[in-house]
């Protein structure tokens, strides 16, 4: 489906982006040494020429490779929006199917259970409190009489 004609351009323009990155690179070195050859000897304007087309050429295959890059970097975000909206449509599936009811059924029924064992295991923790207080006011009640 959509998913994977989206991964397909993803991928393509992440290739299209290391292709214009490695043609940007070769261009500017090759600006580089015909700059360097030109400050060693020649100064004719035909070797500017061939400086300022080689690095015109390598600042255009710098900029398509980076337009690659973002086009990459937002198909990988569409793709995973597309991975949640399917979560979203498989959700509803199992809410008209009725599912959620009973799961929600159970959780509940399980939180009430919980909660339950809880009062109970606070109430005795609190009689044993009560009952050690007693005692223990029993006591001081001897020692002073």
């Amino acid at each position: 489906g959509r998913d994977k004609i989206t991964k397909v351009l993803q991928y393509a323009s992440r290739l299209l982006g290391y292709y214009y990155d490695t043609k940007a690179m070769t261009k500017s070195v090759a600006a580089a040494a015909i700059a360097t050859a030109a400050s060693a000897g020649s100064t004719s304007t035909n070797t500017n020429v061939c400086v300022t087309s080689a690095a015109s050429a390598a600042a255009f295959y710098a900029y398509k490779a980076k337009r690659f890059r973002n086009l990459y970097k937002a198909l990988a975000t569409s793709r995973k929006a597309f991975r949640f909206g399917r979560a979203v449509v498989e959700l509803e599936k199992l809410k008209n199917m009725g599912l959620i009811h009973w799961i929600a059924w159970y959780m509940r029924t399980a939180m009430f259970k919980r909660s339950i064992s809880k009062i109970k295991s606070n109430s005795k923790s609190n009689s044993k409190s009560n009952n050690d207080r007693d005692s223990e006011f029993k006591q001081v009640g001897n020692d002073d009489g």
